[in-house]
């Protein structure tokens, strides 16, 4: 387990038959009820815009790509339906409960949360043979696979496009 540093590595094959899901229909309906309807495209954007100098900063000390944070912040922020108090994870970064306890991180405030996330996926990088974005967010999502998945895919398919910058990628994602 990450926790216990014990010294096990994780092989994750290609998978060329896993298709990314960057835009799905639930996805396009939250845009237009958030940001057509209601005028809120910062708000739309906004865990990004709102917590990039922290990823930046927290990604530089742990010697994370600060991009694949982002990435995999797009991904949980956008896909699926997380109310606050339900289920075992918590946003932005959607860190299993469990996970914060082990590594004692306060998951309820950001800086607590993005640390344990990039903390997560540091361990994962040195664990993961020959590592990839894909490869990475995969086990990010389910440390029981053993090819990349969907989400790997819908990940790197957010890293490609970097959605979060405020210019040239209005309507590219």
């Amino acid at each position: 387990m990450i926790v216990d540093k014990v010294d096990d590595r994780f092989r994750v094959a290609d998978n060329p038959s896993a298709k990314g899901y960057p835009n799905p229909w639930y996805a396009r309906l939250y845009w237009v009820k958030e940001v057509v309807v209601a005028g809120l495209w910062d708000s739309w954007r906004g865990p990004m815009l709102e917590r990039q100098a922290l990823i930046n900063k927290l990604a530089r000390e742990f010697k994370v790509d600060p991009d694949l944070v982002k990435a995999i912040m797009w991904m949980e922020t956008r896909h699926g339906s997380y109310d606050p108090g339900v289920g075992g994870t918590v946003l932005p970064m959607n860190v299993g409960k469990r996970w914060g306890r082990a590594l004692q991180y306060d998951l309820g405030n950001d800086a607590g949360n993005i640390r344990a996330a990039i903390h997560i996926l540091k361990e994962l990088e040195a664990r993961i043979e020959e590592p990839t974005v894909e490869k990475v967010a995969t086990l990010y999502n389910s440390l029981g696979d053993d090819r990349v998945s969907a989400y790997g895919k819908t990940v790197a398919y957010y890293y490609s496009r970097k959605p979060w910058n405020p210019i040239g990628r209005l309507f590219r994602w």
